[in-house]
C-alpha cells in the first residue's frame, strides 16, 4: 500500500528544525505557484538516522554550523 499519490508530483525537501520558517515558506510558495496539485514532504534526518538509513558522522567545524566528516 502505498501513501503518496503517483499521478501527483512530488517535492522532497531537506528539513532543518532550525529552519522550520524556510520549509513552511517554500511549501507554501510551491502550493501557491502550482497549476495543480501537489504533495511536498520534508526529509528529516533524525528520523533517518532514527530508522538507520543515515549513518554519516558529523563533527563541529570553524562554522557555525556541524560539518560531514567523509571516511
Amino acid at each position: 500500500m502505498s501513501f503518496v499519490d503517483d499521478s501527483i508530483p512530488t517535492i522532497y525537501v531537506g528539513y532543518d528544525p532550525r529552519e522550520d520558517l524556510a520549509y513552511n515558506v517554500l511549501k507554501h510558495s510551491a502550493l501557491k505557484h502550482t497549476s495543480g496539485p501537489i504533495n511536498v514532504y520534508p526529509i528529516k534526518q533524525d528520523l533517518l538516522r532514527r530508522i538507520g538509513l543515515y549513518r554519516r558522522a558529523w563533527q563541529l567545524g570553524s562554522s557555525a554550523l556541524p560539518s560531514p566528516v567523509d571516511p
